[in-house]
Order: C-alpha cells, then sequence, then structure tokens
C-alpha cells in the first residue's frame, strides 16, 4: 500500500478526525499483510506513478472517493488523471459502498 502525504495533509495541518482514520486504514492494511510505503509530494498522481514505474508495478487499485463537485473542481479528479496518466499499467479502480444515510 502506498500513500502519498500532500502539504495540506501533513500531521500539524490535517484534523484529528481524517487523522484517525488514515492511522486506522495504515494498521488494517498492516495487519492484512500489506507492505505499507509512505511518500509525500505535491502531486500525488504523478507521485504515485513515478513510484509505480520506479519499482516495476505492473498492478495499481485504487478506490474513488465521495469527494463532491467542488473538490473534484478545485483539485482535478484523481481517478481520471490515473487513467489518463497510467496508462502503461493494468489499473484497477474499486467502486464506492453507498454512504449511510444521517437519519
Amino acid at each position: 500500500m502506498v500513500y502519498v502525504e500532500a502539504p495540506e495533509e501533513a500531521p500539524d495541518r490535517i484534523d484529528s478526525a481524517t487523522q484517525r482514520v488514515l492511522h486506522a486504514n495504515i494498521q488494517k492494511a498492516t495487519e492484512l499483510g500489506a507492505e505499507v510505503v509512505r511518500l509525500q509530494g505535491d502531486d500525488i498522481v504523478a507521485t504515485l506513478l513515478d513510484f509505480a514505474r520506479s519499482h516495476a508495478v505492473a498492478h495499481i487499485l485504487i478506490g474513488r472517493t465521495h469527494a463532491s463537485f467542488w473538490q473534484h473542481l478545485r483539485r482535478g479528479d484523481f481517478v481520471q488523471r490515473m487513467v489518463r496518466e497510467g496508462d502503461d499499467f493494468d489499473l484497477h479502480i474499486c467502486g464506492l459502498p453507498e454512504r449511510e444515510s444521517a437519519s
């Protein structure tokens, strides 16, 4: 598992709830036997693809997010960029579980 920490996600800038979720995901991946690699970079897609190319990765598994339309406009669409720029990889995109209603 590779995690890219963008500057706005630095430990001193990320909110505690997001930090807890990230830590839980990394812990679960480790418990399941994954090797966790933490990278830092301004451009998450470029950082991931550079790492994958330098480590002879053939398959990349990514998940969609529940980002809003405005978040996609502001940051760009991660999945679309991965598809466009990672054409030399077998890219596997996981679907999203339905959101739980706030009732």
